[in-house]
Order: structure tokens, then sequence, then C-alpha cells
């Protein structure tokens, strides 16, 4: 994973363009999407311009996007409820919540 702020990682590079549509179309003319990781990125674009004082776009859609990596999140009862139907094991999913979580930091 590459630390938010390096050179070339996804936030830096996403929010770079993120001032380029904020010139070309104002924050009302722009909607944020994104999927799975793609979600997370969205926020985290979203919540790194609002850090530098850009205004909000006018829409965001997030669609399976991991919000919660706590370890509180592991105690969903959806989550518990669904674990036969997941793919990767638990010890797996919290390794990489615990990555995710270090890398932003």
């Amino acid at each position: 994973l590459v630390r938010c702020g390096q050179p070339g990682d996804p936030v830096s590079q996403c929010l770079q363009l993120y001032r380029t549509l904020l010139s070309l179309y104002g924050p009302a003319g722009i909607v944020l999407m994104g999927d799975s990781a793609g979600a997370n990125l969205a926020m985290a674009v979203l919540f790194a311009a609002q850090a530098e004082g850009m205004p909000p776009c006018a829409g965001l859609v997030l669609i399976c996007p991991w919000a919660d990596t706590s370890e509180a999140a592991g105690y969903d009862s959806t989550r518990s409820s669904n674990a036969g139907n997941d793919f990767i094991p638990e010890a797996l999913v919290s390794r990489f919540a615990d990555e995710y979580a270090s890398a932003a930091m």
C-alpha cells in the first residue's frame, strides 16, 4: 500500500484531478462514485479536499465501501451471520483491515 501524501499515491492523484474538475465544472458539476476500494478512494479524496479547504462535490455515490476497519466492525451481526458465505477467512480480513488502517496513518 502507498501511504497518502506520497507522490503518486492514489489519493493525491485523484485530489489533483478533483482540483482540475473544480476549475472546469465547479462543485455543483461533480459527483464522485466508487465501488469497493474505489468507494474508499472517493471518500478519502473528499476528506483530503475538505482538509485543504476545497468545496465538497454535488454528490457522492458509495457502493460497498469498506468504511469501518475498526475491531467493532467484526462484531456486526450481518458479518457473523454471513461468515459461512464469505470468500475470505475472517483472520485474513482482520489482517487486511490492520494493514489498510496502518497505511493510512
